[in-house]
């Protein structure tokens, strides 16, 4: 049942990133803009694929083909991400930055209070930058976790989740563009002593060349965080909270580092309150719709072939014990 479980959820994945890879195609093509990848985009990918290809059919180690087939699902998904976040900003719908400072300032919250106290603990500064750079780490530390813990379902249901999130994430981008906090709210980080965010205007330049058609090819190695609403850095750390909930051990250190992470998203992130806010709503959505979907059979009637049901497994003829 347990193996069963696991690749109904992996046939959920593969569905998703198959849906999240065509969309990103047609929309490039669409645009007319060409994908550059470079040997270091392009090579990862080709020796995972080989890995998993020689560890399934010539030399079958499935601990070693699950991992790198996991492997090369995040390196797909972070990659569609990308380009389709860069396809959406040439929506050119109005920037909604307004709208979503209007929410914060509803909801009580202070931006430039919030980036003085944290500009006033220096140690701050340092935890936050941290924790918000370990977003592209976390995920590969998650899948070397999960695998060598056997827990497979939690993997391709994190998958699944993740790669929803993002695409959804994308389409949300379409309607609601925005330039983020720093440019929304004219920020000068000379009025602070401490603050070096990671991210603050170099992403404006892309979101206005997509915008012009003035953005011919799109290299993943030279790209940016486009999104501001809502935040994905958010949204991955509810996402990993859960994932790394699956191996005991990291629990409250996957706890901790993700909640720090949330926190730094308003500074190192240039992200209003409010894509905070709908970066966990959608994080909470996508579990709730993975799990969903896996309890329903779902993953075994879109590939059936790769995820025999449970069904047609009951039809199996048994052996008569007294042949």
């Amino acid at each position: 049942m347990e193996d069963a479980d696991h690749t109904h959820a992996a046939a959920l994945s593969w569905t998703m990133l198959g849906l999240f890879g065509t969309v990103t195609v047609v929309a490039l093509a669409v645009l007319g803009v060409r994908p550059a990848l470079s040997n270091v985009t392009l090579l990862p990918i080709l020796i995972a694929l080989a890995l998993v290809v020689y560890h399934r059919l010539v030399r079958p180690i499935p601990m070693i083909a699950g991992g790198m087939q996991s492997f090369l699902q995040f390196m797909l998904i972070m990659m569609f991400g990308m380009f389709l976040s860069f396809a959406a900003a040439a929506s050119g719908f109005p920037y909604r930055d307004s709208l979503l400072l209007g929410i914060d300032r509803a909801l009580g919250f202070d931006w430039f209070a919030y980036a003085r106290w944290v500009d006033s603990h220096p140690i701050l500064v340092v935890l936050y930058r941290f924790a918000y750079g370990s977003f592209l780490v976390q995920p590969l530390v998650l899948v070397f976790l999960l695998v060598v813990q056997g827990e497979l379902r939690r993997l391709h249901l994190f998958t699944f989740a993740f790669a929803l999130s993002l695409f959804v994430a994308c389409m949300v981008f379409v309607f609601v563009p925005a330039v983020s906090v720093y440019a929304g709210l004219q920020v000068s980080l000379d009025q602070f002593d401490n603050l070096k965010p990671v991210s603050t205007f170099e992403h404006i330049k892309f979101i206005e060349a997509m915008r012009h058609g003035t953005l011919a090819t799109l290299n993943p190695a030279e790209g940016a965080g486009l999104i501001t609403f809502p935040s994905f850095h958010s949204c991955g750390a509810v996402l990993l909270i859960w994932g790394f909930w699956g191996v005991r051990f990291a629990r409250i250190p996957a706890v901790l580092l993700n909640l720090t992470m949330l926190a730094s998203t308003p500074i190192d992130g240039a992200h209003y309150l409010v894509d905070v806010i709908g970066g966990v709503s959608l994080a909470v959505a996508a579990l709730g719709l993975a799990l969903a979907l896996e309890r329903g059979g779902a993953g075994a009637r879109l590939l059936p072939a790769f995820a025999p049901s449970r069904a047609a497994a009951r039809r199996q003829p048994v052996a008569d014990p007294g042949v």
